[in-house]
C-alpha cells in the first residue's frame, strides 16, 4: 500500500516555497549564519559581540555586528582581515559575499 499520491508533495518542499513567498527565507539565512559568529571569532569575544544583520549590495554583503563597547570594537576591528577570510568560506555555503563588516557598539543594548 505504497502508492505514491501525487495530490501531496513533501512538506520540506511545501515549507521552502512558503518561506520564499513571505520573504522569511533570507531572515533564516541570517539566522543560521549568525549562529556561526561565536566560531568563527571564538571564544574571546563570542559574549561580546554578535550578528545583526547582512545587508546586500550590487556587488557585495556588509556584515553589521553589535559589540559590548568601544574597546571591543576596536579588537576586533584589529582582526578584521583575519575574520574576513574565516567568513569567507563559511559565508559560500550561505550565498554571501561578505567584504565589510562594521562594528557598531550602540546596537548592543537595542538587541
Amino acid at each position: 500500500m505504497n502508492k505514491k499520491n501525487d495530490y501531496f508533495e513533501n512538506i520540506n518542499s511545501v515549507l521552502g516555497k512558503v518561506a520564499v513567498d513571505l520573504g522569511l527565507d533570507k531572515g533564516l539565512k541570517q539566522q543560521e549564519f549568525a549562529k556561526l559568529w561565536p566560531k568563527i571569532v571564538g571564544k574571546r569575544f563570542e559574549k561580546n559581540s554578535r550578528v545583526i544583520y547582512i545587508q546586500s549590495r550590487a556587488d557585495m554583503d556588509i556584515l553589521t555586528v553589535a559589540v559590548s563597547s568601544p574597546v571591543v570594537a576596536q579588537e576586533l576591528s584589529f582582526f578584521k582581515d583575519d575574520i574576513l577570510k574565516k567568513i569567507k568560506t563559511v559565508a559560500k555555503d550561505f550565498n554571501y559575499n561578505i567584504k565589510e563588516i562594521i562594528f557598531n557598539h550602540r546596537l548592543w543594548e537595542e538587541n
